[in-house]
């Protein structure tokens, strides 16, 4: 398990690779898209805090469904992102966004009914999550719900075998999908064209993931914090290796999405 990362870890580069993906439409965007909001179901005039928001997908897409989005990010860059995808894809931005830590959770002064932790806490270490976790019950309303969505966390090292798998040379730098996407689609060039920072994989960033965190430790620490876990989904992406028979596809893992609800 690595120390959490200073904010300036995270780049506009990278942000921009999980910006370009949504404007291409490519299928691990629209998966996470799917799988995320299949769970919060944002509802019209809902309050719904997007933690660790990033460039703010999730944030705009429960927007575009009626609910009043707050989406909080450390990171400058993130925060930036976000605002910049938003008047791309609806020409203004009415989600408020802020650059704040996670101490800072109790001080928001409005209330949530949700709470959306996307591809975040394998950002963060365990003891980062569970202060998370005691901050961020000052915010929700009672009875309130928050959607965990978190690679795989089956198993204790879910990325040995991808390791393994890019080791062995068996992962291209573009999906198939990735490629296709980028076939048919024009229009997004005009915003992203390809160059040195828009070549770049995922892989080049998997050091920003501190710490993959097992189901059971995330199930205990719900608890421990007062959570009641509701549903469980696990989920697998869009990769072709993700779609290979069992056991050969746990190699590759997938993601883990709990929805919780305050006690």
């Amino acid at each position: 398990m690595k120390a959490d990362l200073p904010s300036q870890s995270y780049t506009e580069d990278y942000y921009r690779l999980h910006q370009r993906r949504y404007l291409l439409n490519d299928a691990m965007s629209q998966r996470i898209i799917v799988d995320v909001l299949s769970s919060l179901q944002p509802g019209p005039g809902e309050s719904i805090l997007d933690v660790g928001c990033g460039t703010g997908v999730i944030s705009l897409e429960s927007y575009k469904r009626g609910a009043l989005v707050t989406g909080i990010d450390y990171s400058d860059a993130a925060v930036k992102m976000a605002r910049e995808l938003a008047l791309t894809v609806v020409g203004r931005n009415e989600i408020e966004y802020r650059c704040m830590g996670i101490q800072d959770i109790p001080t928001l002064s409005r209330r949530f009914d949700k709470i959306s932790c996307a591809d975040f806490i394998e950002h963060i270490s365990r003891e980062l999550f569970e202060s998370f976790l005691k901050q961020v019950r000052q915010v929700m309303k009672p009875g309130g719900r928050m959607i965990i969505y978190t690679p795989n966390g089956i198993i204790p090292d879910p990325t040995l075998g991808q390791k393994l798998i890019r080791l062995a040379g068996l992962l291209p730098l573009f999906r198939h999908d990735d490629i296709a996407a980028i076939e048919k689609t024009t229009l997004a060039w005009r915003w992203y064209p390809l160059g040195k920072s828009e070549s770049v994989s995922d892989q080049e960033f998997e050091y920003l993931h501190v710490d993959v965190k097992p189901a059971a430790y995330l199930m205990g620490a719900l608890k421990k914090y007062g959570f009641r876990v509701i549903r469980i989904k696990i989920t697998r992406g869009s990769s072709r290796l993700q779609k290979l028979p069992y056991p050969f596809n746990i190699l590759w893992g997938g993601h883990i999405c709990v929805t919780a609800q305050k006690i």
